[in-house]
């Protein structure tokens, strides 16, 4: 399916995405978020979803497009390829970026070439919790280009595994980090489809990474596998409510992931970060728009206007109150 048109290509994925967040595919839903993902990229798709029924990828129920085991399985590949190069073009850009570094300096507190929403007070926070010990085996998870595990590894002495999709980004760790492989590995890898031998880490960290997963519950019961007697864990995780979802799975014990947690056999600590993330929308905005002359001058100017996006998008939910922000630190029961 490699020669699959790129009109076809781009509803699996959509019709991925969709599948994922548990909303019906009908041709309405399936051309709005299509053009929200790949906008002046987007395809004329006319015939392409009849194309995928007759391929056996796609099948049609009343007005509703579903995916069949073959097409969420290609599609599922289809979309990690698909945001994965994407996003490691992005970190390529940002590192090589000195005024992304000056952005990284005020926004967060100290430049990590970051992608998430932690600053370096939350960080440290979440370090603090873990007290990682040195040469503790500690696993982070969507590592991208490598500078937090790098900071964590520096700061605690512990053995950092830093693990992404995006083998571009991997690429970058492994070049920052070569005089330090003694306690830094990176390598690319599937959080959907983790390949560590149990009992293999003291501590796992996930900063915002918890998002595109195919089953979040799966996945947690994975890392439980992975992790040592006694391990820990450390996560950033912000719940976003859709519209017709009720305001109390905004709260701690009721996210998406505190369920997930439990069912795994995880007892947790939470802290609340959700004013913090309002703040840090409105600083990343503010930022974003007082540096865009420079990020135009570099040709970066698409790397400020992402940032400038996100921003708006994100503070129209806090002002709505849909979404809530929560450090958990977890350890088995």
């Amino acid at each position: 399916m490699s020669d699959i048109p790129e009109a076809e290509r781009q509803v699996l994925i959509t019709a991925y995405e969709l599948g994922r967040r548990e909303r019906p595919a009908t041709e309405e839903r399936l051309a709005r978020m299509g053009t929200a993902f790949f906008e002046k990229k987007l395809e004329d798709w006319k015939g392409a979803a009849q194309a995928l029924v007759d391929r056996g990828l796609l099948k049609q129920e009343s007005e509703v497009f579903t995916l069949t085991a073959a097409g969420w399985k290609l599609a599922e590949s289809l979309d990690k390829e698909m945001f994965s190069g994407e996003f490691a073009q992005i970190l390529v850009r940002s590192v090589k970026s000195a005024t992304y570094s000056k952005f990284c300096e005020i926004v967060y507190g100290r430049d990590l070439c970051q992608y998430n929403l932690s600053d370096m007070a939350q960080l440290d926070k979440m370090l603090e919790l873990l007290a990682l010990q040195p040469r503790a085996e500690v696993l982070d998870l969507g590592c991208g280009q490598g500078l937090i595990s790098e900071y964590i590894s520096d700061l605690t002495g512990a053995k950092v595994t830093g693990l992404d999709y995006a083998a571009a980004a991997i690429e970058l760790a492994r070049e920052h980090s070569a005089g330090k492989r003694e306690r830094l590995e990176y390598q690319v890898g599937d959080i959907d489809h983790l390949k560590f031998a149990p009992e293999s880490f003291a501590a796992i960290i996930a900063i915002d990474t918890l998002y595109f997963l195919r089953d979040l519950g799966q996945t947690i019961a994975d890392l439980r596998d992975i992790l040592k007697p006694g391990g820990q864990l450390g996560i950033f995780y912000t719940q976003t409510l859709r519209p017709d979802q009720p305001q109390k799975l905004l709260e701690a014990d009721n996210t998406e992931l505190a369920a997930a947690l439990r069912q795994a056999g995880f007892a947790y600590v939470t802290y609340d970060y959700s004013d913090a993330e309002r703040q840090f929308w409105e600083l990343e905005q503010r930022v974003s728009l007082e540096l865009r002359s420079e990020f135009e001058a570099e040709g970066n100017l698409d790397l400020c206007e992402s940032r400038i996006e996100e921003a708006e998008r994100m503070l129209k939910l806090c002002k709505a109150n849909r979404n809530a922000r929560y450090l958990y630190h977890a350890k088995m029961e």
